[in-house]
C-alpha cells in the first residue's frame, strides 16, 4: 500500500466518521421532534423494513457480488445486535434510569471496547487513558440525576451488560466485514434488525396503534431516506475503522447534541460543561486517529476468531 493511497483512505474514513456523527446527532434531534405517536420499537421496525427493501433493491440493481452465506449470516446477526440492543434495552428498562443515565452507560462503550480489544489481542492498554478521558468529559456534559433503588440498580446492571454486548459486536464486526460486501451486509443487518425489533415491540410496547396513512408514509420515507444511508455508512465505517475508534461515536454524538442545544438555546453554560466538551473532543480524537490499518494486518485480524 503506497503512502498516498493510505493517506487518502485515512482522510476519507475520518470525514466519513465526522459525517456519521453529525448526521446521527441531527437525526436524534429530528426524531424527538417528529412524532407520530407510535411506540419507538414499532417505528424502528418500519424503518428497518424500509431500509432492508431499498438496500436489497440497490444491491440487485448494481449487481453487488454475493458473499458466502456463512460469512454474511455471521455479519448480519452481529449487525442486528448492534442496531437493536440500545433501543430495545431502553424500551425494556430505560424508564427506571432516564435518558441521561442511559447515555452515560452507553458512553462506557469506548472504554469497554478498548479493554476487550487489548484482552483479545494481548496488546497494551495504550488507548485506555483516552477512553477514560472521553467518559469523564461525557459525565460533565450530560446532566445526570438518578436516585438509586432496587429496580434502578437492576436496570443499571442490564444496561451495562447491553453496553458490553454492543462493544463486543463492534469488535467482531470489524473482522467479519472484511469478507462481506457492504451492501449485502447492510441489507441483511437491517432485515434481521427488523425481525428482532418486531419481536421486542410485541413483548415490551405492544398496544393500540393508529395506522394513519400519513404516519405510515412518513415512517417509511424516514427508513428509505435516513435509515438506509446511515446503515450503509455504519457498515462502511465498521469495515474501515478499528473498533476502538468507531466506538467513540457513543460519546461524540451526545456531545454534538449538547453543543447544538447550547447554540440554539443561547443559555448560560457553566465552565464544567465547556471542559467536558473539550475532554470528549480530545479523547475521541485520540481514539479515532488510528483508523486505518495496512492490508496485511486487516487480513490477519479477519482470519482470527471468526469461526466462533
Amino acid at each position: 500500500m503506497n503512502v498516498e493511497g493510505a493517506g487518502g483512505k485515512r482522510q476519507r474514513t475520518l470525514w466519513g466518521f465526522v459525517a456519521f456523527c453529525l448526521a446521527s446527532a441531527v437525526v436524534g434531534v429530528a426524531g424527538s421532534v417528529y412524532a407520530t405517536g407510535w411506540p419507538s420499537l414499532l417505528r424502528l421496525w418500519v424503518h428497518d423494513v424500509a431500509a432492508y427493501l431499498v438496500l436489497v433493491a440497490v444491491a440487485l440493481v448494481t449487481k453487488a457480488p454475493r458473499p458466502k452465506a456463512a460469512s454474511l449470516g455471521h455479519a448480519g446477526w452481529w449487525l442486528a445486535v448492534l442496531f437493536v440492543t440500545a433501543p430495545v434495552s431502553y424500551a425494556a428498562v430505560g424508564g427506571s434510569l432516564g435518558s441521561s443515565a442511559t447515555t452515560l452507560v452507553f458512553g462506557l462503550i469506548p472504554f469497554l471496547t478498548v479493554f476487550m480489544v487489548a484482552q483479545r489481542e494481548g496488546a497494551e492498554l495504550t488507548l485506555l487513558a483516552p477512553a477514560v478521558v472521553t467518559l469523564g468529559g461525557l459525565a460533565l456534559v450530560v446532566p445526570f440525576a438518578w436516585h438509586g433503588s432496587g429496580v434502578g440498580f437492576g436496570s443499571l446492571g442490564v444496561m451495562v451488560l447491553c453496553a458490553g454486548l454492543v462493544a463486543f459486536a463492534g469488535i467482531r464486526l470489524h473482522s467479519l466485514l472484511q469478507e462481506v460486501p457492504i451492501l449485502w451486509a447492510a441489507a441483511l443487518g437491517s432485515g434481521l434488525s427488523a425481525a428482532l425489533g418486531f419481536v421486542a415491540w410485541l413483548i415490551f410496547e405492544r398496544g393500540t396503534v393508529e395506522w394513519v396513512w400519513s404516519a405510515v408514509c412518513g415512517e417509511v420515507a424516514w427508513g428509505v431516506l435516513i435509515d438506509a444511508p446511515l446503515v450503509l455508512l455504519t457498515v462502511w465505517l465498521l469495515k474501515r475503522m478499528r473498533a476502538e475508534g468507531f466506538a467513540a461515536r457513543f460519546a461524540v454524538v451526545p456531545m454534538l447534541s449538547v453543543f447544538a442545544g447550547i447554540l440554539v438555546m443561547r443559555s448560560a453554560v457553566v465552565w464544567t460543561t465547556w471542559l467536558g466538551l473539550g475532554l470528549v473532543l480530545g479523547g475521541s480524537w485520540l481514539l479515532v486517529r488510528e483508523v486505518t490499518e495496512v492490508a496485511e494486518d486487516l487480513s490477519k485480524r479477519a482470519g482470527t476468531g471468526d469461526g466462533a
